[in-house]
């Protein structure tokens, strides 16, 4: 059935380094944008405010905007640019943002969960939930205990900052974290939670816009890889696009 009632959010894939010095990371290193709902309007693009609700909210036939004005000031929101901290954590940002304090998941620091507190309202229990994660890196959701590898100085991970979630795969989280987070949002209700990533992939392996899914996971241009050159080493996903993390 065509949607009532939507609400869109937007947080970014910035959580912080545990308070250690990480260039890039330096406007707020404990808890970065910490999965709280983007309030911020980019200014820089013609007709954009600078600030404007936790989430954006519109109904067919009763919202006073239309479509693409509703759609413009989803652009003004969700247009942080690219230049934030490096050690992109989406899925943990995500999971951070929708789920309530009343839950058991803790999160950096011994915090909670904001769907019911700070986010409040975002959700409704009867909707459809859709999670889009709009990126352009790998994730690199670190564990509680581990947030040494955002040390520079650390003796445990060592190496260049850029290769830490790389090299230090038992640092992150393991992705049933995330599956089960996510899923306990809609309990017995899996389908209303939709779950997809807009991301890069070679154009060879989409027919007629169908993605061959099996061929993306296999195919050695989409394994992640280190790049070396004598100024610079760096992890990077091949097939990157231009995106807002």
């Amino acid at each position: 059935p065509p949607v009532r009632n939507l609400h869109v959010g937007v947080i970014t894939s910035d959580m912080g380094v545990a308070g250690f010095n990480v260039p890039t990371c330096t406007l707020s290193p404990m808890f970065g944008d910490d999965g709280l709902l983007r309030t911020r309007g980019n200014t820089s693009i013609a007709g954009c405010m600078a600030t404007y609700p936790r989430f954006l909210e519109y109904m067919p036939g009763i919202s006073p905007q239309t479509p693409e004005e509703f759609g413009a000031d989803f652009r003004c929101v969700a247009t942080p640019g690219t230049g934030g901290c490096g050690f992109e954590q989406q899925l943990e940002a995500t999971l951070k943002a929708i789920t309530p304090s009343s839950s058991e998941l803790n999160f950096v620091g011994g915090t909670r969960g904001h769907g019911d507190i700070e986010n409040v309202g975002f959700i409704r229990p009867d909707s459809v939930l859709a999670l889009i994660l709009l990126t352009d890196e790998e994730d690199c959701s670190i564990q509680s205990g581990y947030e040494d590898v955002f040390n520079q100085m650390s003796p445990t991970y060592t190496g260049d900052l850029n290769l830490r979630c790389y090299l230090y795969k038992e640092a992150q989280w393991p992705v049933q974290r995330y599956i089960d987070g996510f899923k306990a949002l809609r309990p017995g209700r899996e389908r209303q939670l939709i779950f997809g990533a807009i991301t890069g992939v070679p154009l060879d392996l989409v027919t007629a816009g169908t993605p061959n899914y099996a061929a993306i996971l296999a195919d050695p241009r989409l394994i992640e890889a280190a790049e070396w050159s004598p100024t610079n080493i760096r992890a990077y996903s091949p097939c990157p696009i231009p995106s807002s993390k």
